[in-house]
């Protein structure tokens, strides 16, 4: 029994076009994105790398800032080093006897410059300092 309308079956044979593969799908990585890909790529790692650089620079610019620091410090320490050696000599302990608490040996001779009242308003900064001269014993 045949229906209407129906299509007749047709025997396989050379007329018949033989059943194909699906077509092709498109890759999924064409050339352009491989190109956007890369672009996207390279701008991520140039910010990084600006940003480490500059991150670098601003480290070494306080690396030098304290390096000189350093050496202004280690210049007062040695300084500081040379007054205390100083300050432990005969020598600095006399100078600071006879200018800071006015001894003298028992053979020197002070000079003290007196000032009257009409001499008060000279000008000078050092006028009407006490001068002391120490006489050497011969």
């Amino acid at each position: 029994m045949r229906m209407k309308n129906a299509p007749m079956p047709s025997a396989p044979g050379p007329s018949t076009p033989a059943p194909t593969a699906p077509a092709p799908s498109k890759p999924l990585f064409t050339p352009k994105l491989w190109v956007a890909l890369f672009c996207a790529a390279a701008a991520v790692i140039t910010g990084s790398l600006i940003r480490v650089t500059r991150l670098y620079q601003t480290t070494m610019a306080q690396a030098d800032k304290l390096r000189a620091e350093l050496q202004l410090e280690q210049a007062e320490k040695d300084r500081l080093t040379r007054d205390r050696d100083y300050m432990t000599t005969d020598a600095y302990i006399e100078r600071a006897a006879r200018m800071e608490y006015g001894y003298i040996y028992p053979n020197d001779i002070r000079f003290v410059a007196a000032l009257d009242d009409a001499d008060e308003d000279w000008d000078d900064p050092g006028f009407g300092q006490a001068v002391e001269v120490f006489a050497d014993e011969e």
